[in-house]
């Protein structure tokens, strides 16, 4: 197999993984949304703070899955575009 071929696809295999963590806990967090906000108030963190960090949990995972290929969120490429 080609190693531009093998590199992109464990690229492709590694964004759904992280992807699917984020979604999947995103989601977990919507179905269990009064007892987190109950465990995070534990440990002194006020529930208002819950809400954006889901906005950004789901957000980013859709967008990790959105921006496949087009190396938007990618600090490699940014950095081969700064040395090139």
């Amino acid at each position: 197999m080609d190693q531009v071929k093998l590199t992109g696809a464990v690229d492709l295999l590694g964004r759904l993984l992280l992807a699917a963590l984020f979604l999947y806990d995103g989601w977990t967090v919507i179905n269990n949304y009064g007892a987190t906000a109950d465990y995070l108030a534990q440990f002194g963190v006020p529930p208002l703070l819950l809400m954006p960090a889901l906005i950004l949990q789901v957000v980013g995972g859709l967008l990790m899955l959105a921006a496949h290929g087009t190396g938007a969120f990618s600090l490699d490429s940014h950095l081969r575009k700064a040395t090139a």
